[in-house]
């Protein structure tokens, strides 16, 4: 797979060089610019050519490196704050007949109970005047913090509520 990608980007390359090549050319048969600008032209398309993928590279490499440091530094297990724990997160779901104005209702109910909405998603199922609208709300209650376990205590207190007799 990366074989292929790699060839339609080499392909593509190849396809811009070309084509820049033979504008530069008409433009200079055409008397639009010297030699030296054309020149110039050819020198800068074939810098851009040589150096592009290797910035290309660099690029993603620090963007990646920028992605591991957010993603470590959201994690709920080592960050390091009041001892609390971290937010609530909620999925709601709602399937309801199709009326107006309900996601105006949602907002307001989620005003009301300090949830900040993270993502919506609504479905339309079925046609006509019996469809019915399905509506996640994926949802952060602040208020109320939680204590991650890691998976080994998990492991531990369920195997331990499994041992007790019944």
């Amino acid at each position: 797979m990366c074989l292929v990608a790699d060839l339609i980007f080499s392909a593509n390359c190849i396809y811009t060089i070309y084509s820049s090549f033979i504008i530069a050319a008409f433009a200079l048969g055409e008397g639009l610019f010297n030699a030296r600008i054309y020149a110039a032209i050819v020198w800068a398309v074939l810098l851009s050519c040589i150096s592009s993928p290797f910035i290309l590279l660099q690029v993603i490499k620090y963007f990646n490196q920028k992605q591991v440091e957010y993603l470590a530094s959201t994690n709920p297990l080592k960050q390091k704050g009041d001892g609390k724990g971290s937010p609530l997160y909620l999925h709601i779901k709602c399937r309801a007949p199709v009326t107006r104005g309900q996601q105006e209702i949602f907002r307001e109910k989620l005003n009301e109970l300090n949830l900040v909405l993270i993502d919506r998603r609504t479905n339309r199922q079925g046609r006509g005047l019996d469809a019915t609208v399905q509506t996640d709300l994926y949802v952060r209650d602040e208020t109320i913090k939680i204590r991650l376990q890691k998976i080994g205590a998990q492991r531990r207190i369920k195997s331990a509520l499994q041992e007790s007799p019944r």
